[in-house]
């Protein structure tokens, strides 16, 4: 049993789990939060926003000292300070001080998933019985479980609560991440590669790919910003917020382990194609959903709108770039999706639930989406390579 707990899976696993338990603990409340403390719909949106778009100046600083102190050494010191960081949020209660403190609890967190798949990675590498997915499934089990307790354990306490929580779990990693044993690589897994910006930008399929991602990040990421605002607005106690986000979680498992045989057996962009499809409908049924109970069901649509999106839209642009220029094209898809499209849709987000409500807010999205994606479908998959 000891060999067993001390084995690089366990370790790796237990990383992952305790990783999304963290932010399970936290993120899907913290614009409620945020808006409890004052903050309207759109200055809450720019704030979570930071969050994403920091990672362009977080990810070089810390890909220079992860080249020099070696990856471990680096995660272990971006969990601490992110850990310590967290509780920096009750100190203040403006739009400038939460902008202000995101900004550097983003800086010092966003290498943790990257860093953390790098390692994982490295592991799986030759391994015959053990795969990527196997590890970060663990991820979403750790959301599935952190979720409806955190918010059970919230409703009948401070909100602010889930930071000391979530700062726990992200700090217990240390204990995990220690006990890794570091594989040498010259990939650090915080590469932004821009050198070959020139020639990648030549390739008309990627540009048009790259353009649906952005609409398609303006469009849906209300979702992962304002679903807790949406039940609240319904009066939903916090411990059915949770149980949302569980379902989420829940909803995720099956499709990382089925999505290579969906994309084998209907093609990659179709399978994208569907993505878009199911997050236009769920949007849609959001704005109709007026007894938050029912929203639980919707959940169980996550799987497909957000780990089958994340699986396709990471492999499609792995096609459509040459290996050598692979880490430019993850670069500007992330820039395109978590850069601009989330800035963009946050900020587009607030506006409309300031100006009308968060209702409409979702069928206006859904209605915008359900248009990208006939045009997708003309434009992008009907004109499909044979290779892709």
């Amino acid at each position: 049993m000891g060999s067993y707990l001390n084995s690089q899976s366990v370790n790796i696993g237990m990383v992952y789990l305790l990783t999304y338990a963290a932010g399970a603990a936290w993120f899907p409340l913290f614009t409620l939060f945020l808006e409890k403390e004052g903050l309207s719909s759109t200055q809450s949106g720019l704030v979570v926003t930071i969050l994403f778009v920091a990672m362009f100046v977080a990810l070089p600083f810390w890909g220079f000292g992860a080249d020099k102190w070696g990856r471990k050494k680096t995660l272990m010191i971006s969990i601490i300070i992110s850990s310590i960081s967290l509780i920096g949020f009750l100190l203040g209660n403006t739009f400038v001080f939460f902008a202000s403190w995101m900004a550097f609890f983003a800086i010092v967190f966003n290498p943790v998933p990257p860093l953390i798949d790098s390692l994982a990675l490295d592991y799986i590498e030759g391994q015959k019985k053990i795969s990527y997915g196997h590890l970060r499934m663990l991820g979403s089990l750790g959301w599935l479980i952190a979720a409806p307790i955190v918010g059970y354990f919230i409703e009948n306490n401070e909100l602010k609560l889930i930071f000391p929580i979530a700062a726990v779990l992200y700090f217990l990693n240390i204990v995990f991440v220690y006990r890794i044993k570091s594989v040498q690589s010259n990939v650090t897994g915080l590469e932004l590669n821009l050198r070959n910006l020139g020639p990648v930008l030549k390739n008309g399929e990627l540009i048009r790919f790259l353009i649906i991602i952005l609409f398609v990040a303006i469009t849906s990421f209300c979702i992962q910003t304002f679903l807790g605002v949406y039940l609240d607005d319904m009066n939903a106690s916090t411990s059915l917020i949770g149980w949302a986000f569980s379902f989420e979680g829940m909803s995720e498992i099956p499709f990382y382990f089925i999505s290579a045989w969906l994309i084998k057996k209907f093609g990659l962009r179709k399978v994208f194609l569907f993505t878009m499809t199911v997050t236009a409908l769920r949007m849609y049924l959001y704005s109709i959903i007026h007894d938050p109970k029912f929203v639980l069901f919707v959940e169980f649509t996550h799987g497909i709108s957000f780990a089958l999106f994340f699986v396709t839209m990471v492999e499609t642009m792995n096609r459509l770039v040459p290996s050598e220029w692979r880490a430019t094209g993850q670069s500007l898809m992330w820039a395109s999706y978590n850069g601009l499209g989330a800035l963009l849709g946050n900020a587009i987000a607030g506006f409309l639930i300031d100006k009308f409500s968060v209702h409409n807010m979702f069928f206006y999205n859904a209605v915008a989406l359900a248009i990208i994606s006939i045009l997708t479908y003309f434009f992008f998959v009907r004109s499909k390579p044979k290779q892709v």
